[in-house]
């Protein structure tokens, strides 16, 4: 038979244990919820970033189609040969008879040519940037997708996913609002 003193001190063992493994449980939910916020303000993160590089995708697609219809029809090393080969005609006529329609005609034939290897000139450089976006825009992608292979495996492949998934009181802290129970984080599968 146990006596006052005995059975006091297995209540209160037992009580001790029941706070421990309470606090332990409120830890663990803690711990649950802080992993679950963590994963929605990244997945939020990553669906901005998303926005970002379809918008910007489209905003170059438009920029390229727009620049390819503008696109000189005359061949920018076309134009440098006939521009020297009208030079001489030029100072010929700079010298001999300056005034006439051949001459006249001579230097509007230059300003057209110069019109348009600068046009040329100002389109491949455009071109040549275009294609440096494009590399950026490959390695901005390439950088997402690794940051979301990563955010999947963290947020729905792992362990701490399950436990948030099966813990009620965790899920419910977490995905109680209704934009959070449709994303990944707060997904069954």
């Amino acid at each position: 038979m146990l006596t006052k003193y005995a059975f006091a001190r297995v209540i209160y063992c037992l009580l001790v244990l029941l706070a421990f493994s309470l606090t332990a449980v409120a830890h663990g939910n803690e711990s649950l919820i802080a992993f679950g916020k963590a994963c929605l303000a990244k997945e939020a993160q990553l669906q901005r970033t998303q926005a970002r590089i379809t918008d910007r995708a489209v905003s170059n697609e438009f920029n390229r189609r727009d620049t390819f219809s503008s696109a000189p029809d005359t061949d920018l090393k076309q134009n440098q040969r006939e521009k020297e080969t009208l030079q001489a005609t030029l100072e010929e006529c700079a010298a001999n008879t300056p005034n006439s329609a051949f001459c006249h005609q001579a230097r509007q034939r230059n300003n057209e040519l110069t019109y348009l290897i600068d046009k040329a000139k100002t389109a491949s450089i455009k071109e040549h940037e275009e294609q440096e976006d494009s590399t950026n825009e490959e390695n901005i992608r390439r950088k997402f997708d690794e940051n979301y292979a990563r955010f999947i495996a963290q947020c729905r492949d792992s362990d701490a996913h399950y436990a948030l998934i099966q813990n009620p009181t965790a899920y419910q802290a977490v995905c109680s609002e209704e934009g959070n129970k449709q994303s990944i984080t707060c997904s069954f599968f």
